[in-house]
């Protein structure tokens, strides 16, 4: 999931939509934001599979655009190893 959001007074939202959350384990979640204005950094203050909130740091109350890349585990494969060993016959 991936795309633009835009801080308002320091502060944002970015609601995941619903087929997201169903699929994805909410301790899994991976969120990587790259700012695209000038501001005193981000941080993310929540995160499940419903919703992200960012902060600008330092108490900034910038309204700078950044994207953001949310990544997640699918629900049930957990712990699924994605490269196995060949096994001989």
């Amino acid at each position: 999931m991936r795309g633009t959001g835009q801080l308002v007074n320091g502060e944002a939202v970015i609601e995941l939509p619903e087929h997201f959350g169903l699929v994805t384990n909410d301790q899994r979640l991976t969120v990587q934001l790259t700012c695209l204005d000038e501001c005193n950094g981000l941080r993310i203050v929540q995160k499940n599979a419903k919703r992200i909130v960012v902060k600008e740091l330092l108490g900034g109350k910038s309204n700078a655009r950044f994207d953001y890349l949310v990544q997640g585990v699918r629900k049930g494969y957990e712990n699924h190893q994605v490269i196995q060993d060949k096994v001989s016959k």
